[in-house]
């Protein structure tokens, strides 16, 4: 017992310590999405709302029972929350012991409870308020109580196991795959024991699983009026990792009116579906809309869905965390306890593989742990990759690794000293290939932001300052950083600076609007002559972006689409980063018929910015017209249709749609959208008379 009490102290004493660290640090402020999510639902449960009022959509949908148990006793405060999250993780750490020893002996437990105790990301996790960690406790309890009922045959412990797992497996839905799997291992079997005897630990543990999903199902029928087993955000989640803007981590595609607001997110992403199919959506509906179109983008671009889904697999191996809700690295660069060396996934990750390996003679004995590796592994790459999705996956490769001592220690003894050098070998290439840089987008710079806003509205003046400033350090184009920086300075009534952060933004970002009405409201109508930056030159009468945009569009109306080209151009020099200007060379080239330029440059000028649905209309445009030069009919459909949906007024695209309709000998439907291209063109519009044109050729066609 010793070593377990060990291995639980040397946990929760790191974990307490970072605790402390985190609670005297700024970064104690930073919420998260969901973590405000959880408190809003906590608080609806405490005032007697105990079922909610819609189907579940997050996965982490227990979670708030949570924390209103702890709200109820111990008031607002997350610190109890954060207290007990590391005590509950500690005694993951010694479940793990327990488990790594029961199939590989004593030091390979002691091995693996210090590995969980250490590991940087369980440390980091346990001060979050978030579901994934008491799910792995949830996760690890039940797998050392099922093994345990196996040994004793106690069916008390079967049955608790079950509960357990099924707790685990409502808030992570793909878990449910390993129930088939409780059956494929069964208990330990006596010669001449009776059928019912054999399967009975594994058919207690399945009722344990009922036990807990047949409520969940039934509250989701009663407030929600359809069957949902465990939560309805399924569909979505897998389009989100499966569309042409995915990026293999969390990314959610513009265009389809999500709202950020925690309270607001879930019903948002019926709105979409809503209007597409022109009736409101049941949550059922909505997550078979989503999951459609997720399999639509691999039937019609399977190159780009195949890329995608190998970057996936290059992320879900790399050290790299990739954050959602929580961003890792952001913390570690700001909390000196955090920034030791602790053991991340890239090093945990080539022991865990090879352990696999090595014990792979022994699967119908571990298959449960198997089978918990590979569900998680293919669910973050069917659907995306990031941190705190991953734990399940680091737990289970810290469990295999740990059977490295065992096996080389008996080679050691033998003598096998080529397999020890293979080995050593085989984890450096696969350490090499964890710590390989991956090709993802910083975006910590909004965790600066969201810390700096937490803190202003806290009365934390200063310390929201210095992290306003950080998020505009990390990204100098960062308009929402200059404009909540520039709001809170003057709310304080430091006009000045505020005007000065404003107009260093629109310096680098013209097209910075809400900075620009911003400005003008604290300047009034009459701005000093002194005023520096673009917004001063505009004002003071110098050659302006509205000077330049009007030649340009001068150009375009003559159809001079070069001289506009080499006008905007010239302006690019002065002002390179100025969305305003990308977007007209984007025009220009768009109508000299360099269309894959044209999509590249849309897509540059709305970076880091609410993307505009006519500009992300255009992007889309041009991005279908690329494809039809390469005779890619089923990207260029499925780009139109984007477009499309950011605007339902975009002739273009009407007409770019009814040439892939035409070509696929869907004639109905493209006469359907020609027509709708000329009724929403404006006179003079290029499509006019090409969509009249191939109208009239299947009018009469059909004569």
């Amino acid at each position: 017992m010793l070593p377990f009490f060990l291995v639980i102290t040397l946990a929760l004493l790191v974990r307490l310590l970072y605790i402390l660290f985190l609670e005297n640090s700024p970064l104690s402020a930073l919420s998260s999405m969901d973590t405000d999510f959880y408190i809003s639902q906590a608080n609806h449960i405490l005032q007697g709302n105990w079922q909610g009022n819609e189907v579940f959509f997050q996965s982490g949908f227990l979670y708030p029972y949570f924390l209103a148990l702890f709200r109820l006793f111990f008031g607002p405060s997350l610190l109890p929350v954060k207290i007990a999250q590391a005590i509950l993780d500690s005694f993951s750490a010694a479940l793990l012991l327990i488990l790594a020893k029961r199939f590989f002996g004593n030091k390979a437990g002691v091995i693996a409870g210090i590995a969980y105790g250490l590991y940087g990301p369980f440390i980091a996790g346990s001060a979050q308020p978030l579901i994934d960690l008491p799910i792995l406790f949830s996760l690890l309890a039940g797998l050392a109580l099922y093994y345990r009922s196996q040994d004793t045959r106690r069916s008390a412990l079967s049955l608790a196991s079950g509960i357990l797992l099924g707790t685990a497996f409502v808030t992570r839905p793909y878990l449910l795959l390993l129930v088939p799997v409780l059956f494929i291992a069964p208990p330990r079997q006596d010669r001449g024991e009776r059928l019912f005897e054999k399967v009975k630990p594994s058919v207690l543990a399945l009722l344990g699983v009922l036990f807990v999903l047949v409520p969940v199902a039934e509250r989701n029928k009663v407030v929600g009026g359809e069957w949902v087993l465990t939560s309805a955000g399924g569909g979505w989640v897998f389009y989100i990792g499966n569309n042409s803007d995915a990026s293999g981590v969390f990314y959610v595609p513009e265009g389809l009116g999500i709202n950020n607001d925690p309270l607001k997110y879930a019903r948002s992403t019926l709105v979409f579906p809503s209007r597409e199919l022109g009736h409101p959506v049941k949550w059922s509906e909505a997550s078979d809309f989503w999951l459609g179109r997720g399999l639509k983008f691999w039937k019609d671009e399977p190159k780009a869905a195949l890329l995608i889904t190998i970057k996936k697999v290059a992320l879900l191996f790399n050290n790299y965390e990739s954050g959602d809700n929580f961003d890792f690295g952001y913390f570690k660069r700001h909390i000196p306890w955090l920034g030791l060396p602790w053991p991340g996934f890239g090093f945990v990750m080539p022991f865990g593989i090879i352990g696999m390996v090595l014990q792979r003679r022994r699967f119908r004995e571990l298959v449960l742990p198997y089978s918990i590796l590979l569900i998680v592994a293919l669910s973050q790459i069917i659907i995306l990759v990031y941190s705190r999705h991953r734990y399940l996956a680091a737990v289970m490769l810290i469990f295999f690794g740990s059977s490295l001592v065992p096996v080389l220690k008996d080679w050691w003894q033998n003598g096998k000293l080529r397999n020890i050098f293979l080995s050593v070998l085989s984890l450096l290439a696969l350490g090499a290939f964890a710590y390989m840089p991956v090709n993802i987008e910083d975006n910590s710079f909004w965790s600066a932001l969201n810390l700096a806003n937490s803190l202003w509205r806290s009365g934390k003046t200063d310390d929201a300052y210095k992290f306003y400033g950080e998020a505009l350090k990390l990204n100098p184009n960062f308009q929402e950083g200059a404009l909540d920086y520039a709001v809170a300075l003057s709310s304080q009534g430091e006009v000045e600076r505020a005007k000065q952060a404003l107009a260093e933004m629109i310096d680098r970002v013209s097209s910075f609007r809400a900075g620009h009405q911003l400005l003008q409201n604290l300047y009034g109508d009459e701005p000093p002559a002194d005023l520096t930056g673009e917004y001063g030159r505009m004002k003071k009468g110098e050659e302006t972006l509205d000077d330049i945009e009007r030649l340009a569009w001068g150009y375009f109306r003559e159809r001079r689409f070069l001289d506009a080209k080499q006008t905007v151009q010239k302006a690019l020099q002065r002002l390179p980063h100025s969305g305003r200007l990308i977007r007209l060379l984007a025009y220009a080239e768009d109508h000299l018929g360099n269309f894959s330029r044209a999509a590249e440059l849309y897509g540059q000028a709305c970076k880091g910015q609410a993307e505009q649905p006519k500009w992300a209309a255009r992007r889309e445009v041009a991005r279908g017209f690329a494809a039809l030069t390469v005779k890619n009919l089923k990207a260029a459909g499925n780009a139109f249709s984007r477009a499309i949906a950011s605007d339902a007024y975009s002739a273009e695209a009407q007409y770019g749609l009814g040439v892939v309709l035409k070509k696929t000998g869907r004639f109905s439907e493209a006469e359907a959208s020609y027509r709708n291209s000329i009724r929403l063109a404006k006179s003079g519009d290029r499509w006019i008379a090409r969509a009249k044109e191939e109208l009239e050729a299947i009018q009469n066609a059909g004569k």
